[in-house]
């Protein structure tokens, strides 16, 4: 389909502008790319019942899908539609600036990694403001993230060998990699995205730990807690170079909590000898 028609429809819900995001958005698609992701980012968010004769007009058949949001199919491919009202990703934007990492994702993947195609200077505006990474954001994602990644060797190994529940420790080591990929993209002040890309993404970083992607496949394969602490203390060896003030106060919030961890266990191991 020749994307001017979809503009030239869209423009009926009075954009501020619209753009491809995902795959095409980030110039990524291949082969295995079967759908095509649109952007339309209007003041106020379209009803159902005036969507309805647009995607009839676009699409070669109606075909209802089981999850949220809106698509056409037309020559065989899938286009999907996102709606974003503008003052809500607006906002978004400030709490960003302001520290709060709710919406890093949002922010990334329709504001950043997007290809525009329709615009009235509202987006390529928005785009302008969220080049420079904000100060308070890295300094919030980095610490809370390392952290996180620190406590989850001993919430991993309390699952995996204490309790002995294996998929209450996937689920933990899942989340601990998680932080420390985290903890990758802010020391390198870039916006985390959408996860199908992150290989990518990791790959562009200049600071950047060696050994990473290899400790995380055998960590994947064995379960085994060494790989997941190596990977811990490869990002933390890695960015302590870099970042010695955060770093230090990570750690020293660590061994703190090590401390409370073992009073804990020490009290609940005496406690089972009293006699009520």
């Amino acid at each position: 389909m020749d994307i001017k028609e979809v503009v030239k429809e869209f423009k009926k819900f009075k954009p501020k502008a619209i753009a491809l995001w995902g795959s095409y958005g980030m110039g990524l698609n291949d082969k295995f790319t079967h759908d095509i992701d649109i952007a339309i980012y209007v003041n106020k968010l379209p009803t159902q019942s005036s969507k309805k004769p647009i995607f009839s007009k676009l699409s070669d058949s109606n075909l209802k899908l089981p999850w949220e949001g809106d698509f056409f199919i037309k020559n065989y491919e899938i286009y999907e539609i996102k709606f974003i009202q503008c003052n809500d990703i607006e906002q978004k934007i400030k709490d960003l600036k302001k520290g709060k990492n709710d919406f890093e994702n949002n922010i990334a993947v329709f504001i950043r990694d997007t290809k525009i195609i329709y615009d009235t200077n509202w987006l390529i505006k928005l785009k302008n403001k969220i080049k420079k990474y904000p100060n308070k954001l890295f300094k919030n994602n980095f610490n809370e993230n390392l952290t996180l990644a620190f406590r989850k060797i001993h919430h991993y190994d309390r699952a995996l060998n204490k309790r002995a529940k294996p998929l209450w420790a996937q689920y933990i080591i899942n989340r601990g990699t998680n932080y420390l990929i985290r903890t990758i993209f802010a020391a390198n002040k870039t916006y985390y995205g959408k996860d199908k890309w992150l290989e990518y993404e990791i790959n562009k970083f200049k600071i950047k730990p060696k050994n990473f992607e290899k400790n995380l496949i055998k960590l994947l394969k064995s379960r085994d807690i060494s790989y997941y602490k190596k990977l811990v203390y490869e990002v933390y060896n890695t960015y302590k170079k870099h970042y010695p003030k955060e770093v230090a106060r990570i750690l020293e919030v660590e061994k703190s909590l090590q401390k409370i961890d073992a009073q804990i266990e020490l009290s609940k191991e005496s406690n089972r000898f009293l006699i009520y």
